[in-house]
């Protein structure tokens, strides 16, 4: 039987949850381990000043190491926010604006052309364009749209080469749709990468490093792993026919398990980041803190209220997306949530994802390895929404 880690009874108690109740969030961990599902988890529930960690499994087999909160994953997209946070720092030098014309910051996309038509956009992309995948640009995922397929085709999210290559290979390729037409997810946090590095003169992880990881206290947060951390790296796994877990690190090809490396080529804003469940805490916390945590602060209140109002209503019924990347609850009946409206919520494709409940005081932390599960029904950041939700006393 699975054995599964769990915080003692005085620890739930001072952070108001029921500890009979809590005995659920341990049993459905213990399950989803048994059937497979996912090799582990590590599972973090921060109320009232109190931190409850759950974790079982491990990163691939029963003989590698366990998973808990130190272990090493990719954020995937959970990067996003991170690299929106890093460029606000400049919005903050008062050294772009949403109405700028990105081409401001990247001239070589001064020549783009709408996919259909092959004309040029009708207007400028703007930087709140690219701040809410409104600007027409592809990402190479959606099969279903043929720029899209051009995008896998080149291909742009190429891990071997650098951002400028990236850059020169989307100013070859037409735009989706009409700047602000509508949303399409796309290379633009990647871009908005490249800006920052423009805007800072130095590499995207320096940046990351210097104005948000350091200040932030988010000490294994990093874009490339050495030898000793990449020995507690749990790699990427994918659901089998059975629907058991089965690492896929090394299948050929997989753009989703690109090469872990010290130094790794493309340092990709869109989801280059690999950490741990503390880092991830930590950055929530940073953002649930107005921008200041442990009385540091990094960027201000009124930025962080900015980067977390709500832009679009893009996502599914019942939320929003936000300039700085979070999905914003609005209405947590159409979602089937017990999270309170104006809960944050962040995911990246290897599983992992976390939320902010600021009306409860509760922020929630969830790190695994399996591709592309964050946003299945049955995926565990859905499964425990109600489960920790009915474990609190009020």
């Amino acid at each position: 039987m699975t054995s599964v880690r769990s915080p003692d009874a005085a620890a739930l108690h001072a952070a108001g949850l029921i500890p009979e109740r809590a005995t659920r969030i341990a049993g459905a961990i213990q399950r989803l381990v048994e059937q497979r599902r996912l090799p582990g988890l590590a599972l973090r529930v921060a109320r009232r000043g109190i931190v409850l960690d759950w974790s079982a499994g491990h990163h691939t087999t029963a003989s590698s190491p366990a998973t808990d909160a130190t272990t090493f994953m990719r954020f995937y997209s959970a990067t996003k926010p991170m690299t929106s946070a890093v460029l606000f720092t400049f919005f903050e030098e008062g050294r772009w604006l949403f109405s700028d014309p990105i081409t401001r910051f990247l001239p070589e996309l001064l020549n783009l052309k709408v996919a259909g038509t092959g004309e040029p956009p009708q207007r400028p992309i703007t930087m709140f364009d690219l701040l809410t995948h409104t600007a027409g640009f592809g990402y190479g995922i959606d099969e279903a749209h043929e720029v899209d397929r051009q995008y896998a085709q080149v291909p742009v999210m190429d891990y071997s080469q650098p951002i400028q290559t990236l850059l020169a290979r989307v100013a070859t390729l037409p735009l989706v749709q009409e700047p602000g037409f509508g949303f399409h997810y796309s290379v633009a946090h990647d871009l908005q990468g490249l800006i920052a590095e423009r805007l800072g003169g130095k590499p995207l992880d320096v940046l990351m490093r210097e104005r948000l990881f350091e200040p932030a206290g988010m000490k294994t947060a990093t874009f490339g792993l050495t030898p000793q951390d990449l020995a507690n790296f749990a790699p990427v796994h994918r659901h089998d026919a059975e629907g058991h877990c089965q690492p896929v690190e090394s299948a050929p090809g997989l753009t989703y398990a690109w090469q872990v490396s010290p130094a790794p080529c493309l340092l990709s804003g869109g989801g280059g980041v690999l950490g741990t469940l503390e880092d991830e805490y930590r950055f929530l916390r940073l953002m649930a803190g107005c921008g200041s945590i442990d009385g540091i602060r990094v960027l201000a209140p009124a930025t962080v209220k900015l980067m977390t109002g709500k832009a679009l209503d893009v996502m599914q019924p019942g939320a929003a997306s936000t300039p700085g990347w979070f999905t914003l609850t609005t209405d947590p009946v159409p979602m089937g949530s017990c999270a309170s409206p104006g809960t944050l919520f962040t995911a990246g494709a290897g599983g992992n994802w976390g939320w902010i409940d600021g009306p409860r005081d509760l922020i929630v932390v969830g790190m695994m390895s399996v591709l592309n599960w964050f946003d299945a029904s049955d995926s565990p950041s859905w499964i425990f929404d109600p489960l920790i939700y009915q474990a609190l006393e009020d």
